[in-house]
């Protein structure tokens, strides 16, 4: 049986509906992984996730401003500086964002399966 197959039993299953698409299933993961606390992991790519995807926005913004001003201005060379340095930093922070996107939602079904690999007290 594959992951995904396992992951569509398991959900539909446990919330007794059949015919889920696979963003209400994640959706469904993720709040039984908050339910039970064991969602760190996964929040955490999500922070990652976002905070390269802000960094990746500002230094878009730094590279336009910089770029806009230098054509102003003329040859400065902080603007130069700035306009060099912010353009491979737009590229790094956002594949690392697109990195961290794919490894939380691989972490929120991986935690998922793991949550019901789990042994249940009692």
């Amino acid at each position: 049986k594959s992951l995904r197959e396992t992951l569509v039993t398991a959900i539909d299953g446990e919330v007794g509906v059949q015919g889920l698409s696979n963003r209400q299933r994640f959706n469904l993961a993720r709040a039984k992984l908050r339910l039970v606390g064991f969602e760190s992991r996964a929040e955490t790519m999500r922070a990652m996730h976002g905070l390269c995807r802000n960094l990746a926005a500002t230094a878009g913004a730094l590279f336009l401003t910089a770029l806009v001003m230098f054509c102003i201005e003329g040859c400065e060379t902080r603007l130069l500086a700035a306009t060099a340095l912010s353009l491979p930093a737009v590229f790094a922070f956002g594949w690392r964002a697109l990195r961290f996107e794919r490894r939380f939602g691989r972490e929120v079904w991986l935690s998922y399966l793991a949550l019901r690999m789990s042994p249940r007290p009692g």
